[in-house]
């Protein structure tokens, strides 16, 4: 008989276990438990790379799902990164993923899930009620049983996978609620140089971050090869958010200012800015001034500013080689900046006859 009703959400013999991957890594086990929605237990898993450092989290989903008298089973296996952050699922070939009314999952809403899953920010966090996803005034009737539910709301439409909203929001809860949480403060006790080392050469700009903050509360000792390797792979963000956040300490040390203003012209404009900025913060080297004037053809005319201003500061520290290549900026199309150029090497030339001879060959050019 047809249940004249809107919705009626109904999850039962919810199972999680977890396993795992044979043979393709050094070893793994149980990480911790939890309780999902306070009454069925959990487990996770932590996988280990092949040097015996933590490399991801796993968990086996095996879960009939029923609602509005239409069941089926998810069964997937879901992967998290060391820092709780969902990375992918794996649904068995003979068992797909489906639908309100039996469909099977097509590509497409692989992919939406997919990106529904990862989204930690979803609308789906703040409803604590699956049924209001639904519009109560409209109803959607199966065509294989007896069920009605109500239509999607259409400002939710876009938060799960159309014809799948009571997969779609367990899911996401499973993904991104306690287990998530768990994962990063179980990560905790492996924080470790190796693992550090790990995060800033990985391509996961989440452990980017995170290598960032230890370094930042620890000292980047021992850390300075891979983290010029992380500046390196140019994630913007990333490289700006460390170029700001660098200690003034590490910029008084002239190892580090060498090495990160070698990747100058490697980095974006607005990175550029901030460390040309950060430097102004100390006293630059004569090593690492004849470093950023040999970079005059890389900056624009504002980087130009910056790094006059930071040569003005320094100036009784820049080398014949520096001053020769500030030379080069008295020809400048823009006037600032040639007045600027000029300024300083008249500065410069009662003590250094380099700037004094680049001056007066300058005046004569002048005068023809």
């Amino acid at each position: 008989m047809r249940r004249d009703i809107l919705y009626i959400t109904c999850i039962v013999l919810l199972s999680f276990s977890c396993h795992a991957q044979e043979g393709a890594l050094s070893k793994s086990g149980k990480a911790f438990g939890v309780m999902f929605r306070d009454t069925i237990p959990m487990e996770v898993e932590l996988d280990f790379d092949a040097d015996g450092l933590p490399d991801f989290y796993h968990c086996h989903v095996n879960t009939p799902v029923c609602n509005d008298g239409l069941c089926r089973s998810l069964i997937l296996d879901v992967y998290w990164d060391l820092l709780g952050n969902f990375s992918r699922f794996e649904v068995p070939d003979s068992r797909p993923l489906t639908k309100w009314d039996h469909l099977e999952f097509i590509r497409e809403d692989y992919l939406k899930l997919e990106e529904i899953l990862g989204d930690k920010n979803s609308v789906l966090g703040t409803v604590r009620d699956v049924n209001a996803l639904f519009d109560p005034s409209t109803k959607k009737i199966s065509e294989k049983v007896d069920a009605v539910t109500g239509a999607t709301r259409e400002t939710l439409k876009n938060a799960v996978v159309p014809g799948a909203v009571y997969s779609s929001y367990t899911l996401w809860h499973v993904v991104n609620g306690e287990i998530s949480s768990g994962i990063k403060k179980y990560s905790v006790s492996y924080r470790d140089p190796a693992l550090i080392k790990k995060f800033l050469l990985s391509d996961n700009y989440h452990y980017h971050y995170e290598a960032l903050d230890y370094l930042i509360s620890m000292g980047y000792e021992g850390h300075l090869p891979e983290l010029i390797e992380m500046l390196k792979k140019n994630d913007s963000f990333v490289t700006r958010m460390a170029v700001s956040h660098f200690p003034q300490e590490w910029l008084e040390q002239e190892h580090f200012l060498l090495q990160v203003t070698a990747l100058l012209d490697q980095l974006d404009y607005r990175a550029q800015e901030i460390w040309l900025d950060r430097m102004q913060e100390v006293q630059v080297t004569a090593a690492t001034l004849e470093l950023v004037t040999g970079k005059l053809d890389r900056f624009s005319e504002n980087q130009l500013h910056q790094l006059l201003e930071l040569c003005d500061k320094n100036r009784s520290r820049l080398n014949n080689t520096s001053v020769t290549q500030l030379g080069s900026l008295l020809e400048h199309e823009r006037v600032t900046v040639a007045q600027g150029t000029y300024q300083i090497l008249e500065k410069l030339s009662d003590e250094n006859n380099t700037a004094k001879k680049i001056l007066r060959n300058y005046e004569r050019s002048q005068d023809i």
